[in-house]
């Protein structure tokens, strides 16, 4: 994924700086994103940041810090054939259950319209 940032050098020109990152997805989210997912397509991504270091074979330390994706949201419009926001589900609100829905209130309970004034000890 890249992310794009502009900014003003000292001379005041329009700088565009970007920066590329790796997502990791896992399970159904991977799914979906292998489905859905083009290049060029604005999307949401949240997750949390996972650094990772390991030697090659010449002994040098190498380091990565990848993006471990746990949602993640389109934002550019709806294309052919792809899904709308609220038609993919993420991860988290996939493993949730669903609430069932809100059961209309019982009727209140008829009283005999009588004339209590009689029976009042007082």
């Amino acid at each position: 994924m890249a992310t794009t940032e502009y900014r003003k050098d000292k001379d005041g020109n329009r700088v565009e700086m970007t920066e590329w990152h790796n997502i990791v997805m896992w399970r159904n989210l991977a799914e979906l994103a292998e489905k859905y997912l083009r290049k060029g397509r604005q999307i949401y991504v949240e997750g949390r940041l996972r650094t990772r270091n390991w030697d090659d074979a010449n002994g040098v330390k190498h380091y990565i810090t990848e993006v471990e994706a746990n949602t993640f949201t389109f934002l550019s419009p709806k294309e052919d054939g792809v899904p709308t926001v609220s038609q993919v589900p993420n991860q988290t609100a996939a493993a949730m259950p669903t609430p069932p829905p809100p059961q209309p209130a019982p009727p209140e309970p008829k009283v005999p319209e009588e004339n209590f004034a009689d029976d009042l000890p007082f």
